[in-house]
């Protein structure tokens, strides 16, 4: 293999990681919605940890080896294409949104592992959390970017 194609596989390597990542955290986001107790919760929001780690791990592998691919691939694509700067547009957009909506999970893991050492009993501000729609919608929001993203690096509208 060349150097191109082991470019290639990082990135989609990086893509898989950050997928994979926000799909398993829209899947625990609700079994979190449905909980009361801390220890619930604090297990629950430790996994979610993880796929948050994926997709920042993920979301800079992208970003790396997405720039790298676009200087070796010249002239066939550009840094400078438009679907390549919408993506790098995109790209800042979504993980913008996936932080600000991130602050109130990593708010609720903090406060559940802490209420779950106390007695474990349930909290009304732990449940506003978990279950915050702003939260739910930037999330959400940064997922649907990022699929997006993933339509433009199929689709590459405007590329020979």
């Amino acid at each position: 293999m060349d150097r191109y194609q082991w470019l290639i596989v990082f990135h989609i390597f990086g893509a898989f990681l950050l997928l994979c990542g926000a799909l398993a955290f829209h899947v625990l986001q609700p079994y979190a919605a449905r909980r009361e107790r801390p220890s619930e919760l604090a297990a629950l929001l430790g996994i979610g940890r993880v796929a948050v780690g994926a997709i920042q791990f993920g979301s800079l592998v992208v970003l790396i080896f997405g720039i790298w691919l676009a200087y070796e691939s010249v002239p066939r694509y550009k840094i400078t294409d438009e679907w390549i700067l919408v993506s790098l547009v995109l790209w800042v957009i979504g993980n913008a949104l996936g932080a600000i909506g991130g602050r109130d999970y990593q708010k609720a893991g903090k406060l559940a592992d802490r209420l779950a050492g106390e007695g474990d009993a349930p909290s009304t501000e732990l449940t506003a959390l978990v279950r915050s729609r702003g939260a739910l919608l930037m999330t959400s929001a940064s997922t649907l970017v990022i699929l997006a993203i993933l339509v433009l690096m199929v689709w590459k509208p405007g590329a020979p």
